[in-house]
């Protein structure tokens, strides 16, 4: 019965995906990554995004079409800058450079590197874009800790044809984590003993297929290979899929991709060791 199924789960090649696995897995989370805000971090940067596109005045003198440049500060991924851009654009009181079309013009034009900070480098940069007016300024400070994120901002508009900034104001947002949100689900769990959540998954790893022995025995009297493994996956998946809950919804870092990784292999050999019991006791 689960002989076949045997053979397969320890064949040569079996250890050959399963190293193909772990080296994908260890590659995942060793290579180099691209800064990328949280979600709480989303968020406010959305939120007090919104609020400068309400409060920058609905016509300034002189000004009918707007650049977003690049932010200078803590806006390292352009992520702020881009926002901004779509906040404006919704709200519909100037004629927003599109972000594709101003990154392709931006490059074109060889200013797209470098963050623009001062009221001399937008006004330069308005003119090579031909727009009348640059929003530009600094993301002073955009971070997260376990409760909250961050953000605030100096932001000016510069008036392209006369040189001077015609609006200047700074923003504060804090963003506190909405407890049915992925965010807050995810710092909440956190928040718990490790000891507890593991010894939350043992116990539910370990229950589960023992409640469900009425339903594998009949599963197991099918006498196939197909139904036996995807049983075993089954089992083995509701596992990690406990594991990546209980790790708060985080995949990459070295702890949570190790218990991960422990938390697969030890459900799928007791998910193994469980079916094969079962088995055996039923003959």
């Amino acid at each position: 019965m689960l002989t076949i199924l045997r053979k397969l789960l320890f064949s040569k090649w079996t250890i050959l995906i399963g190293l193909a696995v772990v080296a994908w897995q260890g590659w995942t989370l060793l290579r180099p990554k691209p800064w990328e805000p949280d979600e709480l971090q989303k968020g406010a940067a959305e939120n007090v995004c919104r609020t400068i596109a309400a409060a920058i005045p609905a016509k300034l003198p002189g000004i009918k079409s707007l650049a977003v440049v690049r932010l200078a500060g803590g806006d390292t991924d352009g992520f702020v800058s881009t926002k901004l851009a779509e906040c404006l654009h919704r709200a519909g009181n100037y004629q927003v450079l599109r972000e594709t079309f101003l990154k392709n013009l931006m490059k074109e034009l060889k200013i797209d590197e470098t963050p623009v900070a001062t009221l001399e480098a937008a006004v330069a940069a308005g003119k090579k874009m031909g727009v009348d007016g640059v929003v530009f300024g600094e993301v002073t400070r955009f971070a997260s800790d376990e409760v909250s994120a961050n953000i605030s901002m100096d932001l000016r508009v510069a008036k392209v044809a006369t040189g001077e900034a015609v609006f200047v104001q700074s923003f504060d947002q804090r963003e506190p984590p909405s407890p049915a949100s992925v965010a807050g689900m995810s710092r909440s769990i956190r928040a718990a003993s490790v000891i507890k959540r593991i010894l939350i998954w043992l116990a539910a790893a370990a229950l589960l297929p023992l409640l469900l022995i009425p339903m594998l025995k009949h599963f197991l009297e099918q006498e196939s290979n197909a139904v036996n493994l995807a049983m075993l996956v089954a089992l083995s998946l509701f596992d990690l899929a406990l594991a990546f809950v209980l790790c708060g919804f985080i995949i990459f870092g070295w702890i949570p991709g190790i218990l991960l990784v422990v938390a697969t292999a030890a459900g799928g050999i007791y998910n193994y060791w469980l079916l094969t019991t079962v088995e055996r006791l039923r003959k």
